[in-house]
């Protein structure tokens, strides 16, 4: 049994001792009994009433003289049933001889027998049933004759307590967590299963091997230190670390070290539990990662890049050095898009992340902030350093093939510059506004070119339009227009189906795609409101449709922030009551993303949503990080798949593997998939043969104003938007 075991089951071991205890007090007492009669007998009766186990005095022919009551308890019988009988009635028969050869040793060796260790016997109760008990023989002298003082040990205690420690013994061996004992020269000296198979290491190497080879040479100084105070008798806490395997490799394990005393409270060993999180350190790395990183091209995102930027400030302050900020945006990229679709566009995005990679030091930080936007910090530079880069940038960009936009012209792009140096007091919020209505001037100026913020960073030395106030002003004047994109069942025919797409429309009437506003909306918490219009204009539309007898099912998109109210549910309840709605003609969509940062918050919307009859999408499945893992974790009714892996379908093997087991999977847990960004025939026949549900996409339908679909141009109210 392990040195942890034994820890465990300490107090039913040091029961056991006291009893023995008992009996060698009894004896001592016993021996000491005065030879005056009278006084022995007062002596010795008060004596077998004082203690807890069961005695019985008999003569040398093995007649009972004498019974306490804790004999008369024990084994069911009064005390005048019991004097004058022979002990060997109240002992099983085939336990009998032994006792007979114990006592006959006894008095054959008079008060000089210590006694042995004492019987491991079966006694016979009045009712007939056998209970194991441990007997000690204590030899008493009373006039001249020798008396046996039997004392009786109820055994089902102890019986109990073997078994107990028996099952802890099983669970300890047998446990997924590693758990073994340390001696306090730091020598192993028990080792479980669970260790084994965590460390590579059967006990036969492990036992008497020095617990510091399981520790990497950079942490041993702090696992000697935190061994030395649990041998002192110290604790210490659970704890995260890493340790090494046989075979050299490190896992992460969380540990709890406790000290291990005996009975006279020394500490003789520290017991060790090790269970692996490897798998956990691995999942919250990459849940940071997503977190930190723009998913499309592994750059810092947004909030990242901000964090990093304040931090530079800070440091600029303390060092007294300065250094530029770029916010780099695309020329014309909604252009791409709306030629090429969207996959053409992920992948020129891609494409201008690795190339301003290139054209940056190692020590510049670069970040893509939404849609066609990037931002760069350049430490350490002057104005004219950050020129250089930005120009740099720009003849880059004018040299990459890149699809031609129509009229033949190349892509290009617009970049602002700002600067900081030490002792000027602006945030980094403040400074990236700068860099953006510096890129805005470029922008105005004719684009392709550079443009540098002339204002004193942190004061807002003019007012411009920008995209807040557009935004604004757009939910304020009921310039935001729903348009709706046919989703096509590729198994025959089904009710019509639709995902609603939000356009916001400038005061000339020019549309602006959401990859342009969005962003900005959502930095400067004009989503929730964006969303809320939607979710509105969507109902009413429906209301209107199912009263007007047709059935047909509307898609929204609702964005990370929406998903994390808990309020959300209970605005689509209300919205389908206002319009008269039945909730089975809707269904959101939240991108993968969103639902992983906020697992909890999305299982409570699917199921709310489910009771209103709503149904629940997963947006780009694929594009983030573990999709299969999550998929157990979140109710959903469809997956729709990211567009990187319908882009090149048929030209890449690995896509179509992914997309076949996205579908065998959605499929095996009763849901439907729905594949995006579809731009040709071959690509709807083999999405077809996979066994995709549903498809989307430029070549199956673009999006087009409510008033241009058939099923809708009857029902189609003029869009307004909201003011709240």
């Amino acid at each position: 049994m392990t040195v942890p075991t034994l820890a465990l089951a300490g107090g039913i071991a040091a029961a056991a001792l006291a009893a023995c205890w008992r009996i060698a007090v009894l004896s001592r007492w016993l021996r000491a009994l005065e030879a005056d009669s009278h006084t022995r007998a007062r002596r010795l009766a008060s004596l077998l009433q004082a203690t807890q186990d069961g005695v019985l005095i008999t003569d040398r022919g093995g007649r009972i003289v004498d019974v306490n009551a804790q004999a008369e308890g024990m084994l069911g019988y009064a005390r005048l049933e019991l004097l004058g009988r022979d002990i060997d009635s109240v002992l099983a028969e085939d336990h009998r001889p032994r006792y007979a050869r114990a006592r006959l040793r006894m008095l054959e060796q008079g008060l000089s027998w210590s006694g042995g260790a004492g019987l491991e016997l079966a006694a016979l109760r009045a009712d007939g049933s056998e209970i194991p008990v441990e007997v000690r023989l204590v030899a008493v002298e009373s006039g001249g004759e020798t008396m046996i003082a039997a004392a009786l040990r109820d055994g089902r205690e102890r019986r109990s307590a073997t078994e107990v420690r028996r099952r802890l013994a099983a669970i300890v061996e047998h446990t997924d967590d590693a758990i073994f004992s340390v001696t306090p020269a730091g020598e192993i000296s028990s080792w479980n299963g669970g260790a084994g198979r965590l460390y590579g290491y059967g006990a036969r190497d492990a036992l008497g091997m020095a617990v510091f080879a399981l520790v990497p040479a950079d942490r041993e100084l702090d696992e000697r230190d935190r061994l030395a105070r649990v041998i002192a008798g110290g604790e210490v806490g659970r704890y995260e670390t890493v340790h090494l395997r046989r075979d050299g490799g490190r896992i992460d394990v969380a540990l709890t070290l406790s000290p291990v005393r005996e009975q006279s409270d020394a500490v003789v060993a520290a017991s060790v539990i090790a269970r692996d999180i490897t798998e956990r350190k691995r999942f919250e790395g990459q849940l940071q990662y997503l977190a930190d990183h723009d998913a499309l091209t592994g750059l810092f995102n947004r909030r990242r890049f901000e964090e990093e930027v304040e931090r530079e400030l800070a440091r600029a302050r303390r060092a007294a050095t300065g250094g530029g900020l770029l916010a780099i945006d695309l020329d014309d990229f909604k252009e791409v898009n709306d030629s090429y679709g969207h996959a053409a566009g992920d992948e020129l995005i891609r494409r201008t992340a690795e190339l301003l990679r290139t054209r940056l030091r190692a020590t510049d930080l670069l970040a893509r902030l939404g849609g066609d936007e990037f931002a760069a910090l350049l430490p350490g530079t002057d104005a004219e350093a950050a020129r250089r880069v930005a120009g740099e940038v720009l003849q880059s960009l004018r040299s990459e093939t890149t699809p031609a936009l129509p009229g033949g012209r190349q892509l290009t792009a617009s970049i602002g510059i700002v600067g900081f140096r030490a002792g000027i007091d602006v945030t980094a919020a403040e400074l990236m506004a700068e860099a953006d209505i510096a890129m805005y001037d470029a922008k105005e100026a004719g684009r392709d070119r550079i443009a540098v913020y002339r204002g004193r960073p942190g004061e807002r030395v003019r007012v411009r339009t920008t995209w807040p106030q557009r935004i604004r002003e757009a939910l304020d004047d009921g310039r935001l227009l729903l348009m709706a994109q046919p989703i096509i069942a590729l198994g025959g025919p089904a009710e019509p189906r639709y995902e609603l797409l939000v356009r916001m429309v400038t005061e000339s009437g020019e549309l602006i795609a959401p990859g342009a506003f969005l962003h900005a909306a959502e930095r400067h918490d004009l989503i929730t409101q964006i969303d809320g219009w939607v979710l509105h204009s969507a109902v009413e539309l429906l209301g209107r449709a199912q009263r007007a007898g047709h059935e047909l099912k509307l898609g929204i998109n609702q964005s990370a922030r929406s998903v994390a109210d808990p309020e959300l549910p209970a605005r689509v309840a209300s919205e389908l009551e206002s319009a008269g709605a039945k909730g089975t003609g809707l269904w959101l969509e939240i991108s993968e993303t969103a639902a992983i940062l906020n697992v909890d918050r999305a299982r409570t919307l699917a199921a709310r949503l489910a009771s209103v009859g709503c149904e629940l999408a997963l947006d780009d499945f694929g594009a983030g990080f573990a999709s299969f893992y999550y998929l157990k974790h979140l109710a959903f009714d469809y997956v729709k798949i990211d567009s990187e892996f319908i882009a090149q379908l048929r030209q890449n093997r690995t896509n179509e593997l992914v997309v076949r087991a996205i579908v065998d999977i959605t499929r095996g847990l009763g849901k439907l998939t729905i594949a995006e960004c579809v731009n040709d025939l071959e690509t709807v026949d083999l999405l077809r043969d996979l066994g995709v549900d549903y498809a989307q996409g430029y070549f199956l339908g673009e999006p087009r104003p409510l008033a241009e679909i058939d099923v809708l141009r009857a029902i189609a109210a003029p869009d307004r938007a909201a003011t709240t």
